[in-house]
């Protein structure tokens, strides 16, 4: 019999046969045409359970997003780590696509303006944690040109270059040029731009 879900407004519980129980929105029990009593074929039982699972898949997915942003390979991740099936996943991204919820593009870019302002990191570090995220190659390629024309990077190297050089001498450490040099390699930027700011910093020594 259908029922209706007192907690949740246009939602009703679905119970087949008195033992299975799903919970579906309103305008799916009407373009599924369910009924009290209704006899339920093979195939509008199978619709039945996936119609549930979207709606599961939908509500923890719009969870997340709501405290962070994602890109689509990392939805994919999420969705498969929770057991969801190919199809209801593939309907989730086209769902989440349509409701411009994502969007790699925007994504990469939000993402890349946000370590450059909060920690400073070279576009080879940039395009390499990118790439983990499943972002495409052309779409990398047009957000770090887009971010570097409008953060310099050797500014940037310079600057975080210029912190390290505080906190050493905050700490009473001496200073090792070759050290900063390896640092800004190991934070993603290029050897013609940690070359120099080695440059720079031998320069300010002498």
């Amino acid at each position: 019999m259908i029922d209706l879900n007192k907690k949740i407004p246009h939602q009703r519980v679905v119970w087949i046969d008195g033992i299975s129980k799903y919970y579906l929105n309103e305008d799916i029990i009407d373009s599924l045409n369910l009924f009290a009593g209704k006899e339920l074929t093979d195939s509008e039982y199978n619709e039945i359970v996936q119609e549930e699972q979207l709606e599961k898949a939908k509500k923890y997915i719009l969870g997340i997003l709501n405290h962070k942003s994602y890109s689509e390979f990392e939805i994919i991740r999420k969705l498969k780590n929770k057991g969801f099936s190919k199809n209801i996943i593939s309907r989730i991204i086209n769902w989440l696509k349509d409701k411009k919820f994502i969007n790699d593009e925007e994504f990469a870019f939000w993402w890349i303006q946000s370590r450059i302002k909060n920690k400073p990191v070279g576009r080879y570090k940039l395009i390499q944690d990118l790439k983990i995220k499943g972002i495409n190659q052309i779409i990398i390629h047009k957000v770090i040109n887009e971010a570097y024309a409008e953060n310099d990077e050797l500014t940037l190297a310079k600057n975080l270059a210029q912190k390290k050089v505080t906190s050493l001498k905050q700490k009473n450490i001496p200073l090792n040029p070759e050290k900063i040099f390896h640092f800004l390699l190991r934070r993603g930027f290029p050897p013609e731009i940690c070359e120099k700011v080695y440059a720079h910093i031998i320069n300010n020594l002498s």
